[in-house]
C-alpha cells in the first residue's frame, strides 16, 4: 500500500474506469438479506442501475442476475464484489470465470474485502500469474473447509442415529416463479425448477411433521418452515 486508506484506493481505481463500473451481490437464500453489500457497492459509488443481484446458491453460476451481469461486462470495465466467494463456491468452476473475465476479457475485478486483490492490472502477465495462485490457493482452502464442516455434519447425524434419533427432512416444497406472496406456485420434490424457488415445505412435508409433532413429548423450534406459511 502507498499509505493512502484503502476506500480512496479503491475510488481511485474506479475513477479510472475506461469502461463502465458493475457491482454483483448475492445471497444463498430468500431470507438472507442484500442490504450490507449493496451498502458497500453504494459506498465506493458503483451506480445504482449497475448493481446486480441474486439471492441463490452459490454452487453454479447458472444465477439470472448474474448471466445478465456476464453479458455486459467488457475490455476496460470493472467490476466490484465485497468478497471472493460472492461469485459462488465452486471449486472446479471459480478459477476459469476469473480467468475469462481478468485475462481474456481484461476486465479489473475489486474485492473490497480483499485488498491484494485490487492490485491486479488485467494487462500485466507476472501480476496475473500471482493473482492466479492467490486465487486457486484461497478457493482450494475454501471447498477443504466447506468439505471439513459436511464431514462434520454427517458424523453428528450418524451419532444422532445411534442414539436412536430420528430425522425427518422435507420431502417437497411450494416454489414460486419470484418472492412475492401472490407469485405464482407449483409443488415440487427435492429438485427445484430453473427460474423457480422453493419457498415453502410441500403438503406431504406438512402431513409428515404433524404427524411427528403430535406423538412428540417435546418441541424444539428452529424458525419457520418456508417463507409465507400461515
Amino acid at each position: 500500500m502507498d499509505g493512502r486508506d484503502f476506500r480512496t484506493i479503491i475510488l481511485d481505481l474506479i475513477a479510472k474506469t475506461v469502461g463502465a463500473v458493475y457491482g454483483y451481490c448475492r445471497v444463498s437464500t430468500v431470507s438472507q438479506s442484500l442490504d450490507r453489500q449493496i451498502a458497500a457497492m453504494r459506498d465506493v459509488h458503483v451506480p445504482e442501475k449497475n448493481i446486480f443481484t441474486d439471492k441463490q446458491s452459490g454452487a453454479d453460476f447458472n444465477r439470472p442476475q448474474f448471466q445478465k451481469l456476464m453479458k455486459k461486462l467488457k475490455r476496460g470495465d470493472t467490476l466490484v464484489i465485497l468478497s471472493l466467494d460472492r461469485f459462488g463456491r465452486s471449486y472446479a468452476d471459480t478459477p476459469y470465470l476469473w480467468h475469462e473475465l481478468v485475462v481474456r476479457r481484461g476486465v479489473r475485478i475489486v474485492v473490497l474485502d480483499d485488498p491484494i486483490m485490487n492490485m491486479i492490472d488485467p494487462s500485466n502477465l507476472l501480476q496475473q500469474l500471482v493473482c492466479n495462485i492467490l486465487f486457486i490457493v484461497r478457493n482450494c482452502y475454501a471447498e477443504l473447509e466447506r468439505r471439513m464442516i459436511h464431514e462434520r455434519q454427517a458424523q453428528g447425524i450418524r451419532a444422532a442415529k445411534e442414539r436412536g434419533v430420528k430425522f425427518l427432512l422435507p420431502v417437497d416444497s411450494v416454489a414460486a416463479d419470484k418472492f412475492d406472496a401472490e407469485a405464482n406456485t407449483q409443488v415440487v420434490g427435492e429438485d427445484v425448477p430453473d427460474g423457480w424457488m422453493g419457498l415453502d415445505i410441500g403438503p406431504r412435508s406438512i402431513e409428515l411433521f404433524s404427524d411427528a409433532v403430535k406423538t412428540a413429548k417435546t418441541v424444539v423450534w428452529n424458525g419457520p418452515m418456508g417463507c409465507f406459511e400461515k
